[in-house]
C-alpha cells in the first residue's frame, strides 16, 4: 500500500507569472535613441579609420611594388639592350673580319702571283730582224717581269730565261707584204716551215725547264707544226694578239715556276 502511494505522480507546480513590463518614459526613449546613435556613429568611424589604414598600407605596398618591379623592368630593358648591342657588334665584327680576311687572302694571292712574275726572266726573239724591239716586247717589260731580254737575228745566244717567246708576227718572212703574192697553200706552208725552223733553233738554246710561247698571226688554217712540238718540249703555248700574248706569257711564267719547284 505504501509502495502504491509512493509511485503515484505528484502534480507539476504552475510557472510563476512574468512581471508586467514597465512602460518607458519619453526621456528614457530619447536617451536610448541617443545612445544607439552614438554607438552606431562610433562603429562607423572605426570602420572609416580601418579603411583609411588599409588604403594607406595598400598605397605604401603599391609604391614599393612599383619601385621594385619598375626597377626590375628597367634593368631587364637595359640588359636586353646590351645583349642586342653585343650581338649586333659581334655580327658586324664577324662580317667585317670575314670580309677583311677574304680581302687579305685575295691580296696575298695577288701578291703571290705577282711575286712569281717578278722572278721570271723572258727571252724575246724575232727571227730575220735586226730592228729595235717591237711594241709587244715593251708591253711585257711593263707587265713586271724580272727581265725581258730582246734578241734579233744577229745576236741570238744561249737563252737562260724561264719563258722564251718566238715572235713570228713581227718576223719579215711572215709579214703581210711577204705573203701578199702567195697562194693560200704557199702561205700556209711558209708558216709551217717558219715554225719548225725557228722553234728548232730556239729549242737548242733554251734551258731544260723553259716554256716556249709562239706568237703568230691567226690564219684560215691551223698551223700543225705547233701541235707537233710536243715530242720536243714538255710545255709550250701559242698566242695570236698582243693582249693574248701578255696573258699567255704570264701563264707560261706560272707554269715554269711550278715546273722548277716540282723538279727541284
Amino acid at each position: 500500500m505504501l509502495d502504491v502511494l509512493a509511485q503515484t505522480p505528484q502534480p507539476t507546480p504552475a510557472p510563476a507569472p512574468l512581471p508586467l513590463a514597465t512602460p518607458l518614459t519619453s526621456n528614457e526613449v530619447v536617451e536610448l535613441l541617443r545612445q544607439s546613435n552614438e554607438d552606431l556613429s562610433n562603429s562607423f568611424n572605426q570602420f572609416l579609420d580601418l579603411m583609411k589604414f588599409l588604403l594607406i598600407v595598400l598605397g605604401a605596398l603599391g609604391g614599393v611594388a612599383t619601385y621594385i618591379f619598375g626597377k626590375s623592368l628597367g634593368d631587364a630593358r637595359r640588359v636586353a639592350a646590351e645583349i642586342v648591342q653585343q650581338e649586333v657588334e659581334r655580327k658586324i665584327a664577324t662580317q667585317v673580319k670575314d670580309a677583311v680576311e677574304d680581302e687579305i687572302d685575295s691580296v696575298r694571292r695577288l701578291i703571290g702571283r705577282e711575286r712569281i712574275i717578278s722572278d721570271i726572266t723572258v727571252d724575246y726573239f724575232v727571227p730575220g730582224s735586226d730592228a729595235l724591239p717591237p711594241a709587244e716586247a715593251t708591253f711585257l717589260k711593263t707587265r713586271g717581269f724580272k727581265r725581258v731580254n730582246y734578241w734579233n737575228e744577229t745576236d741570238l745566244v744561249d737563252l737562260s730565261g724561264q719563258v722564251v717567246v718566238l715572235d713570228l708576227v713581227n718576223a719579215s718572212v711572215l709579214s703581210a707584204q711577204a705573203l701578199a703574192n702567195l697562194s693560200e697553200d704557199e702561205a700556209h706552208n711558209r708558216r709551217e716551215k717558219s715554225v719548225i725552223d725557228n722553234a728548232t733553233r730556239l729549242l737548242g738554246r733554251m734551258g731544260d725547264r723553259a716554256v716556249l710561247v709562239i706568237y703568230i698571226r691567226p690564219a684560215k688554217r691551223r698551223v700543225e707544226a705547233i701541235d707537233n712540238l710536243s715530242p720536243q718540249i714538255a710545255y709550250y703555248a701559242a698566242a695570236n694578239t698582243p693582249v693574248n700574248l701578255i696573258g699567255v706569257v704570264a701563264d707560261a711564267g706560272y707554269v715554269a715556276h711550278g715546273w722548277q719547284r716540282l723538279v727541284s
